[in-house]
């Protein structure tokens, strides 16, 4: 019963993670080429303005997941998924901080291109 629960619990993390996947209301989704063909055709504030929009929804995106790597870590440091014990998990919970480390410093780097193009647009002016 505790490995049908511990899978019970995994499987509704995958759920989490994959609504989270889904672009929240009004967020916008564009594709790679798109946003490049913006990024290297933007004159106006507008322009500048809804980049940096992109960004802070990208950043916020990596911040939700790295949470969800935070508490995927707890519980992987608290039970091990084959059952063999408490706290052996060692290996799944270091791979969790580091997407946690890895997705907040790509939150933090989107903030920053969404504050430079805030920039921009004030510039445009």
């Amino acid at each position: 019963m505790r490995a049908m629960s511990i899978w019970a619990l995994l499987s509704a993390t995958a759920l989490a993670f994959a609504a989270a996947a889904l672009p929240a209301a009004g967020a916008d989704v564009i594709s790679h080429d798109r946003l490049m063909h913006m990024i290297q055709t933007a004159k106006t504030p507008a322009d500048h303005e809804y980049i940096a929009r992109l960004y802070e929804q990208q950043a916020s995106a990596d911040l939700v997941t790295a949470e969800e790597h935070r508490r995927m870590g707890d519980f992987y440091r608290g039970v091990d998924p084959t059952g063999a014990g408490r706290g052996t998990s060692a290996n799944l919970g270091a791979h969790c901080n580091n997407l946690v480390e890895a997705y907040t410093r790509a939150a933090k780097e989107y903030s920053a291109l969404a504050k430079l193009h805030r920039e921009a647009a004030a510039a445009a002016h």
